[in-house]
């Protein structure tokens, strides 16, 4: 092993520091680090960087003990001996090595410095070049922007065709380049939500890459009519406000895939990168059926972007058309099984109509494609949180991740089954990084809230949840998870007003479920028994998890029935029986052997 004596490993104490760095500045600087080649696939490494430095941020660095680490890192059992099994040091110096290589290969530049001194199992924080401070007398001065030139955001194309309605078709242009160029490991690409956000808003590009942190902007336009296509593209530099690249492209419409790709590959180049999937991500075969298909498709992501329950079933409506003319379209099932997994989880299906359909769109999507990432982080998805088969999940979701490294789906599925696990830290590390790539997504505000109610962060749940609705004031399940963190501090009137905001409709169980557990935590025990009335309403027309009921079970301390529900939760592998393992709910019988059972039929 290499000395550790020289450079910012240096194992002597380091020299106290007017400027330590903030437990977010340390975060930001470990999901760098994570997210690097040299990180990236060597999981125990990650599991015990994250959780040394979890704990030392929460204050519990005194738990950091060999024992600890051998048996929450390295999976040993109750037999474990640190003074016969030197597995948990033996990694701990690989991981001081890992971390000097990254310092000196990838890291030279980044301000937080994370190490571990020799002999010691708890990381130190500090900066390699803190701030110089400023002179009382002085004014500061704003340091300028700095903006990494290979992370672009490609801003929606206008729509310059005489038909307005065909903005769906402007907008799936963007999309697929955006999706194109996510291909690029090179590349760190501006996610769909966060670009749109700018749509039809007169914003000079160096404010959105400033506001994105992305160094390169495309902008374009898109004129279609009758059967001709005009395509106008340009890369600008967002720091400087100056042109990189620009092209035009006049072509028949049956083109439309050729010139999708050579937008992306003109913007690859321009940038100095490679794109490494070359080919098209879509079908195979260019056909004049293909285009039909291809414009069902766009209609169908269209509708699904507004995130609402019409739009839901109207996606649903157009993918399903695209499949049935087109049976070899991949990206038709790709749309139908993120539909239906999304409805299913949230209750709207049931999981035998909806998982089993949305299962059998992410197999024949990979079928006719398997270069496709988003049907194959469905599936992982689904293999993971309904079916319980956490490794086989994992493996689906990593192999998504290399498809698609800078496809914020994969990488937001993976952290949900990290929190499953309770793999809080390492969760987070991963939601961080979905938000650089989508900083302006309700969604993953809302995943990221979700990550903080399970932790038991309440305040921070709720903080990260109501920025989720200010970016979407129509995302039902954002409002959803805020009612249960005001439920969880014992703000019930807040929950209870939440919650009746939330529209009737698929999701109507999901809701009374909710506002029944609110009730019984409030006393409102007649109210409580009036939502499971409702319940059984419902019952008579449409599918209503066990979870819903059991909510309102939970709420009114009625352990045993509870334990009823998650038996039939688990024999119909209902929605977010999941969460079982980190769900505040169930900490009144966590220790309850009927639980611990149940936990272990699931694999977690």
């Amino acid at each position: 092993m290499a000395s550790e004596s020289n450079g910012p490993f240096a194992t002597q104490p380091a020299p106290e520091r007017p400027n330590h760095p903030s437990a977010d500045q340390v975060r930001t600087q470990l999901g760098a680090i994570l997210g690097s080649k040299l990180f990236v696939q060597s999981e125990r490494l990650r599991r015990f960087l994250s959780l040394a430095v979890e704990r030392t941020l929460s204050g519990e660095e005194d738990q950091i003990k060999e024992y600890m680490l051998g048996r929450d890192v390295f999976d040993r059992d109750h037999t474990y001996d640190p003074r016969v099994d030197s597995i948990v040091r033996v990694e701990a110096r690989r991981l001081r090595v890992k971390l000097r290589q990254y310092y000196q290969e990838f890291g030279a530049s980044d301000p937080v410095l994370i190490t571990f001194r020799k002999g010691s199992y708890v990381p130190v924080f500090r900066f390699l070049k803190p701030p110089a401070p400023v002179a009382a007398s002085e004014p500061a001065v704003s340091e300028p922007v700095v903006l990494d030139a290979r992370t672009v955001a490609v801003l929606p194309f206008v729509n310059l065709s005489p038909d307005p309605d065909q903005d769906f078709f402007c907008d799936g242009i963007t999309e697929e380049i955006l999706n194109a160029l996510t291909t690029v490991p090179e590349l760190s690409v501006v996610a769909r939500t966060s670009v749109f956000y700018f749509k039809g808003k007169n914003i000079d590009v160096r404010q959105i890459g400033e506001k994105l942190g992305a160094g390169t902007v495309i902008e374009g336009s898109v004129r279609k009519a009758d059967h001709h296509l005009r395509v106008s593209a340009k890369a600008v530099d967002a720091v400087k406000g100056v042109l990189l690249w620009s092209g035009m492209f006049n072509r028949k419409l049956e083109d439309v895939f050729a010139v999708q790709d050579e937008i992306a590959r003109a913007i690859a180049t321009a940038l100095s990168a490679t794109l490494t999937s070359p080919g098209d991500p879509f079908a195979a075969v260019r056909s004049a059926g293909d285009l039909e298909a291809y414009t069902l498709y766009l209609k169908g992501r269209y509708y699904w972007h507004q995130m609402s329950q019409e739009g839901a079933q109207a996606a649903l409506g157009q993918f399903e058309r695209a499949v049935a003319l087109f049976p070899d379209y991949a990206p038709g099932y790709a749309g139908l099984a993120d539909a239906y997994t999304h409805l299913t989880f949230w209750g709207a299906i049931s999981p035998d109509e909806g998982i089993s359909r949305a299962k059998r769109a992410a197999l024949e999507a990979l079928r006719l494609d398997d270069r496709l990432a988003e049907p194959r982080a469905q599936l992982g998805a689904i293999v993971s949180c309904f079916e319980w088969r956490w490794e086989e999940g994992a493996k689906l979701l990593e192999r998504a991740i290399e498809l698609q490294p800078s496809s914020v789906v994969p990488c937001h599925y993976y952290a949900f089954q990290l929190l499953c696990h309770g793999w809080f830290g390492e969760a987070l590390r991963l939601i961080e990084k979905c938000l650089h790539l989508d900083p302006l997504s309700p969604r993953i505000s809302r995943v990221k809230g979700w990550a903080y109610y399970l932790e038991r962060r309440y305040d921070e749940a709720i903080a990260s949840l109501k920025l989720a609705l200010a970016l979407d004031q129509r995302n039902s399940e954002a409002r959803f998870l805020l009612a249960y963190g005001y439920l969880r501090k014992m703000m019930f009137a807040e929950a209870e007003a939440e919650l009746l905001q939330l529209f009737e409709g698929p999701f109507s169980a999901t809701k009374w479920g909710a506002l029944g557990e609110v009730y019984g935590c409030w006393g409102k025990t007649q109210e409580a028994h009036d939502a499971l009335d409702k319940l059984d309403v419902l019952t008579g027309r449409e599918y209503v998890s066990p979870i819903s009921r059991l909510s309102v079970y939970a709420g009114l301390g009625e352990w045993d029935r509870v334990m009823e529900q998650l038996e039939l939760a688990y024999a119909s592998h209902a929605p977010l029986l999941c969460l079982l393992k980190v769900d505040p709910r169930y900490d009144p019988i966590r220790s309850d052997p009927r639980v611990t059972d149940l936990l272990a039929r699931m694999h977690l």
